[in-house]
C-alpha cells in the first residue's frame, strides 16, 4: 500500500520539477541584456509586486503599480554587470529601484533607495 501511495506522487513531483526548470531557464539570456530589456524586466517585476509579496522587505505594493506603463521606467545607473532600473509611480509618489543582473536578466534586489551595496 505504501508503494502505491509513493508512486502516485511521482507524476506531481515530475511536473513540479519540469515547471521549475522551465521557469529558471526563462530568466536567462544568451547574451548580456540591453537597457530596453532591463527596463521591460523592471516594469514587469514592479507590476508583479502589486500582486505578490516577493519578500524584498517592502511587502505588497499598491494596485496602482500594476497600471504603470513603459513611460514610468528609467535607467537609474548601469555597470558592466547590472542595471539599476527606476520605476516611478506618480499615484503613490514613490520610485522603486530594481537591480537587474546584465548577464542573466535576473532580479538581484529591489528597494526604495536605489542603493545596492552588495553589487
Amino acid at each position: 500500500m505504501k508503494r502505491a501511495t509513493l508512486l502516485s506522487y511521482f507524476p506531481a513531483c515530475l511536473l513540479l520539477f519540469a515547471l521549475s526548470a522551465g521557469a529558471h531557464e526563462a530568466g536567462h539570456y544568451a547574451q548580456h541584456i540591453n537597457e530596453q530589456t532591463a527596463m521591460t524586466i523592471g516594469l514587469k517585476k514592479a507590476q508583479q509586486f502589486a500582486v505578490i509579496d516577493a519578500g524584498m522587505g517592502f511587502g505588497l505594493l499598491a494596485p496602482s503599480w500594476q497600471r504603470l506603463n513603459r513611460g514610468a521606467v528609467f535607467i537609474h545607473s548601469k555597470d558592466q554587470d547590472y542595471y539599476i532600473v527606476r520605476v516611478d509611480n506618480p499615484a503613490e509618489k514613490q520610485s522603486l529601484y530594481l537591480a537587474i543582473l546584465s548577464d542573466s536578466g535576473e532580479l538581484h534586489g529591489a528597494n526604495w533607495s536605489g542603493e545596492f551595496p552588495d553589487l
